[in-house]
């Protein structure tokens, strides 16, 4: 459940509070479905941008993030770690401390029976990106999976730290909370 909404928010914008003034800056509350349309039309975009320009690091590794989460239409599909590595090696080539391309080469196969080497590589990435919200929020998904409610909590407290707009730490540390018994 918590990697599923991770996989959900992972390129999505945030949608405001049902009760907030409605600006026309503000876009329309984004519905579950149309969060997976948003993602898709990311991993174009960034295809578009690597097209456009080559040697954009950051845009490769957005991408390499972006493949850990497809869609196709309107539907998930399964990721391809063909082309998760094939744009996170591309990021590297041309910066080799890019975060989301270490981090998508780390997310690039499914989590099961991996839980303590995917945990020892997140802790290393975060050792070198202590400001990455989503490698936190991963982490506390990670934990969460595996009954560490405590310490997912507390990777979740630090992705919100990071960046209060990511939705990913908030439902993290929602589900450790409730979880927990710490309503």
């Amino acid at each position: 459940l918590a990697l599923s909404c991770l996989a959900l928010l992972a390129l999505a914008p945030p949608a405001p509070p049902q009760d907030a003034p409605r600006l026309e800056f503000l876009p329309p509350p984004v519905k579950p479905q149309d969060r997976r349309l948003a993602q898709g039309e990311a991993i174009e975009a960034y295809k578009q941008a690597v097209a456009i320009d080559p040697d954009y690091a950051d845009a490769w590794g957005a991408l390499a993030i972006g493949y850990r989460y497809p869609t196709n239409g309107g539907s998930r599909r399964l990721s391809d770690p063909r082309e998760i590595r094939v744009a996170a090696a591309r990021a590297l080539a041309l910066d080799p401390d890019n975060a989301e391309a270490r981090l998508a080469l780390i997310l690039a196969y499914p989590w099961f029976r991996r839980w303590l080497e995917l945990e020892a590589q997140l802790r290393a990435f975060l050792g070198d990106h202590p400001k990455s919200a989503l490698g936190h929020a991963v982490l506390a998904s990670l934990l969460f999976g595996v009954g560490r409610l405590e310490a997912a909590l507390a990777a979740a407290r630090r992705a919100v730290e990071i960046d209060p707009m990511r939705q990913a730490g908030w439902i993290m540390r929602v589900m450790a909370l409730s979880y927990a018994g710490r309503n």
